[in-house]
C-alpha cells in the first residue's frame, strides 16, 4: 500500500490523477472500480497496489458518468483477476435500459457464471456466483453450494426498478445470503444450510462468461470483497459512492 500523506479532494475524480485513494472499508477488498471516463481509467483497481487492474473486452460505450455494456452485440465486459470466494460481498451502481423480457435482454452485472469447474473439486461443475436481472421487476443473486452429494444453486431476489440508478449489494457466506438495494430499501436475507461451492472462473463485470444471458446494462461503480461485510460497512461504502457520483448527476 502507498505510504505517506494522502490528500483527498472533495468530489475529485481520483482515477484521473496520479494520487492514492482509500476506500472506506479496506479489509478483504479485492476490487474497487470507478466505471467512467476512459477504458484505461475505468479498468484501474483501487483496491490496492498489490491488486491487478481489470481488462476490458468488446467496446463499451464510455462517458464521464458511466459505461454502457452490450455483451450480445459488442461483446462488452470488464474482466478481473478476482477469485470467487466462499464468503463474498459484491456492490454495484447499476441500471438497464434493455427490455428484460428474454435471455438475451437480461443483464448480468457481476458474475463468474459459465457452468465451469468447482474451485474446491475441479472434477465437478459449479455455476459460481451471479448478480443479475431475473425479470423486468426482479433483481436476483445466485450462488453455488455443495449439498454433500451434488452442487446446487441457491437464489435470492428482490423487487427492483432497473430504469433507475441504484446501489445494490449482494452478500454470501457458508451460512447466509443477503441481497439489498440501498437506493430503494428493498432487501432479502436468508440462512443457508449448505456450504458454498465457488467456481474456478474469475469474476467479471458487465457480462456473464457465456452468451446465454447477457442483456445491456449501464454501470458506474463496482466493488468486490472476499468477506461478508456488515450492514454498517455497506452503508459507509454507499455514502462514499453517493458523494462521488453526485457531481456526475447520478443519484442513488
Amino acid at each position: 500500500m502507498a505510504t505517506g500523506t494522502q490528500i483527498l479532494i472533495k468530489n475529485a475524480a481520483f482515477e484521473s490523477f496520479a494520487v492514492g485513494y482509500v476506500p472506506p472499508v479496506v479489509d478483504n477488498l479485492e476490487g474497487w472500480f470507478f466505471i467512467n471516463e476512459t477504458l484505461v481509467k475505468a479498468a484501474r483497481n483501487w483496491a490496492g497496489e498489490d491488486k491487478s487492474d481489470g481488462v476490458f473486452g468488446g467496446a463499451p460505450a464510455t462517458s464521464n458518468r458511466f459505461f454502457s455494456f452490450d455483451p450480445v452485440n459488442r461483446g462488452d465486459y470488464l474482466a478481473t483477476a478476482i477469485d470467487e470466494t466462499a464468503e463474498m460481498t459484491v456492490l454495484g451502481v447499476i441500471r438497464s435500459t434493455d427490455s428484460l423480457d428474454g435471455t438475451l435482454t437480461k443483464p448480468f452485472f457481476i458474475t463468474n457464471n459459465n457452468t465451469g469447474f468447482s474451485a474446491g473439486t475441479p472434477s465437478r461443475k459449479s455455476p459460481g456466483f451471479s448478480l443479475y436481472a431475473a425479470s423486468t421487476t426482479a433483481l436476483s443473486m445466485q450462488a453455488a453450494r455443495w449439498t454433500g452429494s451434488a452442487t446446487a444453486v441457491e437464489t435470492i431476489g428482490i423487487t427492483h426498478n432497473f430504469s433507475n440508478w441504484s446501489f445494490v449489494c449482494g452478500r454470501v457466506s457458508n451460512t447466509q445470503k443477503s441481497l439489498w438495494s440501498l437506493s430503494s430499501s428493498q432487501r432479502a436475507d436468508a440462512a443457508s444450510s449448505n456450504p458454498r461451492d465457488p467456481a474456478l472462473a474469475k469474476m467479471r463485470i458487465g457480462a456473464a462468461l457465456n452468451t446465454l444471458n447477457n442483456g445491456k446494462s449501464d454501470m458506474a461503480f463496482a466493488s468486490i470483497y472476499s468477506r461478508f461485510l456488515t450492514d454498517a460497512e455497506v452503508q459507509s461504502i454507499y455514502a462514499r459512492v453517493q458523494s462521488y457520483l453526485a457531481p456526475r448527476t447520478i443519484s442513488i
